[in-house]
């Protein structure tokens, strides 16, 4: 799915993000309070090869391991349940998860 020009919501708080560009380096986003951020495509590679290797990871995981620093953990756990083959699981321990549907890839 292209996610230029999309409303991208987050997952827990439903906050409205508008993708203004995507490239091979960033998504570029303009924030539900109005402010224009960069997130670099590493952070996105980072968390999906996370979810390969371990079959899942948390929206906490997600902040601690990889985008602690640019604050961005939600949005790019909102991004990343756009994949067909992710599906937004939670628990009273880990209240979103991202776990890997493995029938669904074809894996």
């Amino acid at each position: 799915m292209p996610l230029k020009k999309k409303k991208v919501y987050t997952v827990s708080r439903h906050a409205e993000n508008t993708i203004t560009n995507v490239t091979l380096g960033y998504v570029e986003r303009i924030s539900s309070k109005e402010r224009k951020s960069k997130i670099e495509i590493h952070y996105f590679r980072s968390c999906y090869s996370h979810i390969l290797k371990n079959g899942k990871i948390t929206r906490d995981e997600i902040h601690r391991l990889y985008a602690e620093k640019k604050r961005a953990s939600s949005i790019i756990f909102a991004i990343l349940a756009k994949i067909p083959f992710f599906v937004i699981k939670s628990t009273p321990k880990a209240k979103e998860t991202l776990v890997w549907n493995k029938e669904e890839s074809g894996k």
